[in-house]
């Protein structure tokens, strides 16, 4: 089988997306209502970041009324983006990691586009819609990263 069968028949994986969320209190149903499952589920990881319009309730709330859905919420311990990503991804129990976030310029609809472009993708890729890629490569919809490639980007 050549290599890019060999990517084409990967089983996909579990799915975790992470959504840092400060002062993003508005978005957070939204966000769950848009997120889609994908692969053999789906994690949703909201991080809440020193907010000062209190998503933290919010994100309680909507957990509450959506038992269906997989939501893990955390309380960012450090400062800035960076650091709400890898506290994150450090409790994530997907294959496939993905940030999204909470003020939804990257429609959270686009991320199956970007599931596809990682199942076919070798490990430890990382793709983003805000880096460009050779013509004959679609696109990513968003950011997504494989789980040996955040674990060993969150320790350094």
């Amino acid at each position: 089988m050549d290599r890019r069968a060999s990517h084409e028949a990967r089983t996909p994986g579990r799915c975790s997306i992470v959504i840092p969320a400060r002062n993003e209190a508005g978005n957070i149903e939204a966000a769950v209502l848009r997120t889609p499952g994908m692969g053999l589920g789906t994690e949703i990881i909201f991080i809440e970041g020193h907010s000062k319009d209190n998503p933290w309730d919010e994100i309680q709330r909507v957990k509450a009324n959506f038992p269906e859905r997989d939501i893990q919420v955390l309380k960012q311990q450090g400062r800035g983006k960076g650091s709400a990503v890898r506290e994150a991804f450090a409790t994530a129990t997907g294959d496939l990691l993905f940030i999204l976030d909470a003020d939804l310029a990257m429609p959270p609809e686009e991320l199956p586009t970007f599931y596809e472009a990682a199942r076919r993708t070798p490990r430890n890729s990382t793709a983003s819609r805000k880096v460009s890629v050779p013509p004959a490569v679609p696109a990513p919809a968003g950011r997504c990263i494989s789980r040996r490639a955040a674990c060993g980007a969150s320790r350094g």
